[in-house]
């Protein structure tokens, strides 16, 4: 039996998606079931979640085969290398990417574009990078590849004159110029 390693949510830190493939946090009563079946100990399961009080503020470790267990709040870790070619430990769930730097952590968020801007902004200055998007991720517990790309980069995206786009541009400005 694989020891049940439970921590508080607000502990989590780069390590932790660096030393294990998967972490969730307890949701339901069916997640001990799932638990149980991943192959960790019932009793030893219970009680450490009856000692939280059955909070939803304590998230476990768990092996590559959780990647698709039915967690409501499953975390997958992920390796993100940015635009730039930086290589970031982190962890992916739902729409929402987590990379750690220097003992901070980072999040984006598909949803809330103006907060993942303003991330992406402070996660490029610390990194002396002028953006950090797209990123390519893998995911730890299935060596699955994903590209990156939050709503607000890709709103940039598609309102940046693609540079052959521009080559024409100026072509045709140095014609008109010369003219």
């Amino acid at each position: 039996m694989q020891p049940f390693i439970l921590k508080s949510e607000q502990l989590l830190n780069e390590q932790d998606f660096v030393d294990y493939p998967a972490w969730a946090t307890y949701y339901e009563p069916d997640d001990i079931e799932t638990l149980i079946e991943l192959g960790f100990d019932g009793n030893e399961v219970r009680g450490a979640i009856a000692s939280t009080g059955h909070s939803d503020e304590y998230s476990f470790a768990l092996p590559a085969a959780a990647s698709d267990a039915p967690f409501h709040y499953l975390y997958l870790s992920v390796r993100a290398t940015t635009s730039r070619g930086r290589t970031l430990n982190g962890f992916l769930t739902g729409a929402c990417l987590g990379l750690f730097l220097n003992g901070v952590q980072y999040r984006f968020n598909r949803r809330l574009a103006d907060l993942s801007a303003i991330e992406a902004t402070k996660l490029a200055a610390t990194l002396g990078d002028p953006d950090v998007f797209p990123a390519q991720l893998e995911v730890l517990a299935t060596s699955q590849r994903i590209d990156f790309l939050p709503e607000f980069e890709l709103a940039a995206v598609r309102n940046r004159p693609q540079p052959v786009i521009r080559e024409r541009l100026q072509l045709r400005r140095s014609k008109d110029e010369n003219r």
